[in-house]
């Protein structure tokens, strides 16, 4: 791959693909804070995790789901990945169709329309030639980042028409290594539209670049916001 920026929707496609186990590593699924799903034949386990700076602090969930005692999705801060139409390969059941959500009308979806085991394969095929430094991401807590930041004009709420007038709005947002926001999503928050209203406002904040080992590196981190507004005037008939 080439280019200034490994989009994160991306990543977690190929990630999902190639190591769908990585996201249950270390993690105790007993120790779960509740079970979501009831009645069906799919088995969850979710966990909360606190974000935010005192005192504006809010949970993001991390949901793990099998059917019939396969992984069925993950749902992580920047992460979701489903696993659909499984189908036996070398002894082991392999998902076929693994759909992303990124919203409610834009679902990246990856198939894998051939599988099949390589007989006296050509080693040439699995020959490095050319090598390049990969775009790292890295996972940084919100005081971090927002050190890092040289442009971050203060957050306008806009009215509401409906909804709570003050709670919290969680985002995941992903930076590029010159410092540039460059995706966002929703994680929890109490009202839909502050959440969208302060995806929109941080899309345009700037950071310097974040480093690693002296090299500037994609960043990733949640910021959660203290929100307060009014109700929307009716317009008159």
């Amino acid at each position: 791959m080439t280019g200034d920026y490994y989009p994160n929707w991306l990543r977690t496609l190929v990630n999902a693909i190639f190591d769908p186990g990585a996201p249950l590593k270390g993690v105790d699924l007993t120790q779960s804070d509740d079970n979501p799903v009831r009645n069906t034949p799919q088995f969850c386990r979710r966990f909360a995790t606190a974000v935010g700076i005192a005192p504006v602090s809010n949970d993001v969930f991390s949901t793990y789901c099998f059917k019939a005692g396969l992984l069925d999705g993950v749902n992580l801060p920047g992460y979701v990945a489903n696993y659909k139409d499984y189908a036996p390969f070398s002894g082991k059941q392999v998902a076929r169709t693994i759909q992303e959500y990124l919203d409610r009308d834009l679902r990246p979806e990856a198939r894998i329309t051939e599988l099949s085991a390589l007989s006296a394969p050509d080693e040439s095929l699995f020959t490095i030639t050319e090598t390049h430094d990969p775009l790292q991401t890295i996972f940084v807590p919100e005081h971090e980042a927002l050190g890092q930041g040289v442009d971050m004009p203060p957050m306008v709420w806009p009215k509401v028409e409906e909804g709570r007038l003050s709670g919290l709005a969680s985002i995941y947002v992903c930076i590029d290594r010159s410092g540039r926001v460059r995706e966002t999503r929703t994680l929890n928050n109490d009202h839909p539209d502050i959440a969208q209203a302060a995806r929109a406002q941080v899309m345009r904040w700037k950071f310097r670049p974040f480093m690693a080992a002296g090299v500037p590196v994609q960043a990733e981190t949640i910021l959660t916001f203290a929100y307060s507004t009014v109700l929307e005037s009716p317009r008159a008939p």
